[in-house]
């Protein structure tokens, strides 16, 4: 059994080299290949360790108001934001922290837009189109019996 400086280390060195895009592309496919089922408690905590994180990282970088430019103040560690853990790499402070009900709005409108895209993008989003322009064809068959002489 790997304690848990064994598998950050393990992580560092699968990362060395690699973008933070690579990274992240890594550790998602990693977790995706989990398929036993008595370990889905550990991937929803997990899911919600990794939204916290990225979350905090996205607040630090808007919030901060520095002369060279927002996301570039002093780095801290994952405990200063108020998250457990730390893989060693710096993360950025916000100065100002926003209101819960901010992030919450947030996350409901990444929802929608993720939502907006998936419709647009599969045949249901084809489907409504095709019904919108129905529609607009009988209105346009019908308008001339409501119009004024």
């Amino acid at each position: 059994m790997l304690t848990r400086a064994d598998v950050v280390l393990r992580a560092h060195m699968a990362g060395a080299g690699l973008t933070d895009r690579e990274r992240i592309a890594l550790g998602a496919t990693l977790i995706e290949t989990v398929i036993d089922p008595r370990y889905h408690p550990e991937l929803a905590y997990t899911v919600t360790h990794l939204r916290d994180h990225a979350e905090a990282l996205r607040d630090a970088f808007f919030d901060l108001e520095t002369p060279d430019g927002p996301g570039t103040g002093k780095a801290t560690t994952h405990e200063q934001m108020g998250l457990s853990g730390s893989c060693g790499a710096p993360a950025l402070q916000p100065l100002t922290p926003r209101a819960a009900s901010s992030s919450r709005w947030r996350a409901a409108w990444d929802r929608i837009v993720r939502a907006e895209q998936w419709i647009s993008d599969s045949w249901i989003g084809e489907g409504i189109a095709g019904v919108c322009i129905a529609i607009l064809l009988i209105g346009a068959l019908f308008a001339p019996l409501f119009l004024p002489v």
